[in-house]
């Protein structure tokens, strides 16, 4: 029984742990660190078609110019956006 209780134990801890790892997603639409992330459209990826990795819903972390244009120098790709 206690066996049993320790293996429970034991899952729920990875369970929990594993859903509350946030470290590679990012927020749409939230400044973290000076940048923002936002999904890829078809505009952008007009825009921007020179960046690697570049595609549609791909996600893009990026900084705002004066004008709240996006800096295209400051355009990367990332791994996930955690956007809906």
């Amino acid at each position: 029984m206690k066996k049993i209780v320790n293996n429970i134990l034991l899952f729920l801890l990875i369970a929990i742990t594993s859903f509350n790892d946030s470290t590679e997603c990012s927020a749409c639409g939230v400044l973290i660190d000076g940048y923002l992330f936002k999904k890829v459209t078809q505009d952008d990826f007009l825009n921007f078609s020179s960046i690697d990795n570049i595609k549609v819903d791909a996600c893009m972390r990026y900084k705002i110019i004066a004008t709240e244009e996006i800096n295209g120098k400051t355009i990367s790709i990332m791994d996930n956006c955690c956007c809906n």
